[in-house]
């Protein structure tokens, strides 16, 4: 057992950097659908729910990013920089999110929440524009994830020297 968990530990540092973004990363992604649905539970439209979501969970990305996974150490002028630099990253993503939702989700969400509803009667319409919102942030939360690992190790957290 102790040579299985030292096995783990080795491994564990050799790819410390993907295996926290990883962890970090699916903590953000289960913020980002869980807040969809009950933002548009509490009345708002997709569009302003996600918007709403995407700021929450930006602010909760950097931290944890700039925290836990790439260690960021800049202070002043350059933590400002890193911290712009983020979130233009994430402007670039979150348009692509928004549109996303907008397409799945206001356009196309009342047709595919009305033939869900109708193969799971018991579901209930309400119930199943939830879980096509949430289907379809999902989707796009692959997307988004990959492409922010990319920005984020090649330009915002990038190693100096």
């Amino acid at each position: 057992m102790q040579q299985l968990l030292g096995r783990l530990s080795a491994l564990y540092r050799a790819h410390r950097e993907g295996v926290d973004y990883l962890f970090w990363g699916a903590a953000a992604t289960l913020l980002n659908i869980l807040l969809l649905p009950l933002f548009m539970a509490l009345g708002l439209s997709a569009s302003g729910a996600n918007l709403l979501d995407l700021c929450i969970c930006i602010l909760f990305a950097y931290g944890t990013n700039r925290r836990f996974v790439f260690r960021s150490k800049t202070r002043g002028a350059a933590a400002v920089r890193e911290f712009g630099s983020f979130l233009l990253g994430r402007a670039v993503t979150g348009v692509f999110d928004q549109a996303f939702i907008v397409l799945t989700v206001e356009r196309l969400g009342p047709a595919a929440a009305a033939a869900l509803a109708g193969i799971l009667p018991d579901l209930g319409k309400a119930a199943a524009a939830s879980l096509w919102a949430m289907g379809c942030k999902v989707v796009s939360n692959v997307v988004v994830i990959l492409l922010n690992f990319v920005f984020s190790k090649l330009f915002i957290f990038k190693k100096k020297g």
